[in-house]
């Protein structure tokens, strides 16, 4: 193996699975001494595996005056974007922040599982497309699932979906720069960026690293400053 990646689905945003809980006065114009409303900032950003989640967990779920609503455990739980295209979760007055963030952290749960179900159709559709050939998901030591994805030559990546809804990948049968031309190609397998990269004992048998950045040290995926101070501020 020449190259190791971590990668982030773009249905994720990097950060905490619970980002931040803030306190509100109650909507209301009921007397003084109402309980306030709780949110919590989430990293999830696709509607769709949000929908998923909340029916994984029995919410009687739906759309209402522009939110996603649902019950989670008892507590009645209101969906909104925030300015970073992450979902807020606003739960009912008398909820307590302990009591919200436990729930978002099982609604984080099951929505990372619908997400890496949905991960491996993708990159099995997706490698079929590319001509390549991709393994059937099998449980990773662990937790969550591994898939190689090869070419014809035996060569390829071994892609570690994990129960956080980050994916891992290692590059195999390729040394050397070459091993650089699976980081754009990985990406797009799994429709995610990557984050962090590095090199593995064994491209270090064939040629330089600094060979190999003489080609390839200009390309996004290596983490330019404008991406690095992207995913900082998620």
């Amino acid at each position: 193996m020449s190259t190791g990646l971590e990668l982030l689905p773009l249905a994720l945003a990097a950060g905490a699975v619970v980002a931040a809980v803030h306190r509100h006065e109650a909507r209301s114009k009921a007397a003084t001494g109402a309980q306030p409303i709780v949110s919590v900032d989430t990293r999830l950003r696709d509607e769709a595996l949000l929908g998923q989640a909340l029916a994984s967990l029995g919410a009687d779920e739906g759309w209402q005056g522009g939110y996603r609503y649902g019950r989670i455990g008892g507590a009645a739980v209101a969906f909104a974007r925030s300015g970073q295209s992450t979902f807020t979760a606003f739960f009912d007055p008398g909820v307590s922040a302990e009591t919200a963030s436990a729930l978002v952290r099982r609604l984080d749960a099951e929505y990372c599982a619908a997400l890496r179900d949905r991960l491996v159709q993708g990159i099995t559709a997706r490698s079929r497309a590319q001509g390549l050939v991709a393994s059937p998901p099998r449980p990773a030591p662990h937790g969550g699932y591994l898939v190689t994805v090869s070419e014809r030559d035996g060569s390829g990546v071994e892609l570690a979906l994990a129960d956080a809804g980050t994916v891992s990948a290692k590059t195999f049968g390729v040394r050397g720069a070459a091993c650089l031309s699976w980081v754009p190609r990985v990406e797009a397998l799994f429709e995610g960026r990557v984050l962090q990269s590095h090199y593995t004992q064994d491209f270090h048998t064939t040629e330089s690293q600094d060979d190999a950045w003489t080609a390839y040290g200009d390309t996004e995926w290596h983490g330019t400053d404008s991406q690095e101070t992207e995913w900082e501020g998620m």
